[in-house]
């Protein structure tokens, strides 16, 4: 939101700190999206083993 208003907030070396936080936030996101797609893929491995099918490797 204070992006959105034109708000900015500096520390005492004119770091802005609104967007060091949504870089933050950004970096957090990525890796939970990540995550969640490195245990999606193991799922359906997992399903797969569990059927007999090849899932490493041509």
């Amino acid at each position: 939101m204070m992006r959105d208003n034109g708000i900015a907030v500096f520390d005492k070396d004119r770091v802005n700190l609104c967007e060091s936080v949504q870089g933050g936030i950004n970096d957090l996101m990525a890796e939970m999206d990540r995550d969640a797609t490195v245990a999606r893929l193991a799922a359906g491995k997992a399903h797969w083993r569990s059927q007999g099918k090849r899932v490493e490797g041509c």
